[in-house]
């Protein structure tokens, strides 16, 4: 019975950690909509039906994209390429 609550306790642990990890990776990647090679900011491209957003630098030749899922971007709006 301990081994079992101990095994549990561990994968639920992992979980939030993986999801606290999550989080802040994508606040850093997207520096208050601020590309961090280039200085331009970050334009919507796209969303995805799981309510992911895509953004592609105004820089950077357009080459540079991120997908943001945590809810770390404020106002996302959808950009006509």
């Amino acid at each position: 019975m301990e081994v079992e609550f101990v095994f549990a306790a561990c994968l639920v642990a992992l979980f939030i950690c993986g999801c606290v990890w999550a989080r802040s990776f994508e606040r850093k990647t997207w520096n208050n909509g601020i590309c961090s090679e280039c200085a331009k900011r970050w334009v919507c491209f796209d969303m995805a039906s799981d309510g992911s957003r895509g953004y592609r630098c105004a820089g950077c030749q357009r080459t540079k994209r991120i997908w943001i899922s945590w809810a770390v971007d404020t106002n996302p709006r959808l950009i006509d390429d």
